[in-house]
């Protein structure tokens, strides 16, 4: 879809509840994947007020009960909370975040606008927005479903040298040298996980200079960014999140095992293709002072459509 045009999706379910999700275009032949979670849904509206076109749709079926994986898409979010969340960068990540509550920035630098979809609940102090402004304010909220989160740090096995699940009873500090020897490499945030299961107030501090570099699933937790720690490679999923400084956040989200209670979880549901073996219709003729579309055929859109030109004979 075009670049910097407010895009939405309109979701009606089956008793003609109607919901609105809004997002920012990211320019010629970007992909966007726009997690909605909504049930019941019979009726789906894609508008974009310039070019663009549904690439696929990815469906949850109903199952027996939470799925004990983490989301396809927790790879699009740097940050995910349930309330509060104070999040500051010193560029902003090629990513988005969802915070469920207020939304701040730090004293000492505002935040910026995300390049990827974002959500708040409420906007706090210390926060500015440039033109590529993806970040939505109230309304529907969009992303992670964080219950699944929860479920999923609950039941999670422990993986050796991959995933670490820790119970403490009292206030916390965390150090991945700790956690996972004085070796663990920065860039880990893919295959290295650190889980909280209680609801503690957490400190992430600093390793040798090297930063955090797992990703952090503490979901009933305050999540607090020491004030030496700058670089976190990995995402950040906390009840609550306060930030003291900038921080360099990797966008590396954990794609390592996934093991609950001894089983590994399904694969996830495939991407359904959307009109893939279709062909464009032939051009209609064109009469004097008729203002027609011009619908070009483009492969890198999975078979859809993109109309952004329009002229008259």
């Amino acid at each position: 879809m075009d670049m910097e045009e407010t895009d939405y999706i309109t979701a009606t379910t089956a008793t003609g509840q109607v919901t609105e999700f809004f997002y920012y275009g990211q320019g010629d032949n970007s992909v966007q994947s726009v997690p909605i979670n909504v049930e019941n849904v019979v009726n789906l509206v894609v508008g974009f007020p310039g070019s663009g076109a549904v690439g696929g749709l990815n469906l949850c079926f109903d199952c027996a009960g939470p799925q004990c994986s983490l989301p396809s898409y927790m790879g699009d979010y740097f940050v995910v909370t349930n309330n509060d969340g104070q999040v500051c960068w010193t560029e902003a990540p090629d990513g988005g975040f969802v915070v469920g509550g207020t939304l701040t920035g730090c004293s000492q630098t505002r935040i910026r606008a995300p390049y990827k979809p974002s959500y708040a609940g409420i906007e706090g102090p210390n926060t500015v927005y440039s033109e590529r402004d993806f970040l939505q304010i109230g309304g529907a909220p969009f992303g992670p479903d964080f219950a699944r989160l929860e479920y999923f740090a609950t039941n999670v096995d422990a993986i050796a040298d991959e995933v670490v699940v820790l119970s403490p009873t009292s206030a916390t500090t965390i150090n991945m040298c700790d956690v996972f020897g004085s070796s663990v490499g920065a860039e880990t945030g893919g295959t290295k996980m650190v889980v909280i299961r209680t609801s503690v107030d957490v400190i992430l501090e600093d390793c040798s200079g090297r930063g955090f570099g797992p990703s952090v699933l503490a979901p009933f937790s305050k999540v607090t960014i020491g004030s030496g720690l700058t670089k976190i490679n990995g995402f950040i999923v906390a009840d609550s999140l306060v930030t003291t400084q900038a921080v360099e956040f990797g966008m590396n989200s954990y794609e390592g095992t996934q093991q609950c209670n001894g089983a590994v979880p399904p694969s996830p549901t495939p991407v359904v293709p959307i009109a893939q073996d279709v062909q464009p219709p032939p051009s209609p003729p064109l009469t004097f002072c008729e203002v027609c579309e011009n619908l070009d055929w483009n492969e890198f859109t999975t078979g859809a459509y993109v109309s952004d030109q329009y002229y008259a004979d």
